[in-house]
């Protein structure tokens, strides 16, 4: 964690877009991405306490309603390879003023989820949620409330 910033120091970042796995979800690695003028996409894991918790809260709540009362950009891929079927549903939320008031990260834009099913040829099923702070709200898919 502590090599990354000045990592980031180092290069040339600016129209970039940086990902980095759980361990680099921190606010002053955020920070220091969108000073050098790039975007992030960070993954977010139980690193952050109070703050992934209110995602998974908010995912559940605005999936078990459809997501009716956000605007969602959602993508679905499904691919096939190494003996595995793997279905892959992602879900991009920009409306996040309730949680940039709550949390102060710098350059946030949107949260996505990130739901996944691999199944292996022998028929069993990995479920699995993952989600990701962004920068930017510029996602594919999408928009509007699922059917």
């Amino acid at each position: 964690i502590t090599a990354i910033p000045d990592l980031l120091e180092l290069l040339v970042l600016k129209g970039s877009t940086v990902t980095i796995d759980a361990m680099g979800c921190q606010r002053e690695i955020a920070a220091k991405i969108v000073e050098k003028g790039a975007d992030y996409v960070l993954a977010l894991k139980g690193n952050q306490g109070s703050l992934s918790e209110d995602d998974e809260l908010f995912f559940a709540e605005q999936k078990a309603a459809k997501f009716k009362d956000v605007a969602v950009r959602r993508n679905e891929m499904l691919e096939k390879s190494h003996g595995r079927i793997e279905i892959r549903i992602y879900t991009a939320i920009g409306d996040i003023d309730w949680l940039t008031q709550r949390h102060d990260w710098g350059g946030l834009k949107s949260v996505v989820m990130v739901e996944s099913v691999r199944e292996i040829i022998c028929g069993k099923a990995e479920p699995e949620t993952r989600f990701s702070y962004c920068s930017s709200t510029n996602t594919s898919g999408s928009t509007g409330p699922v059917p």
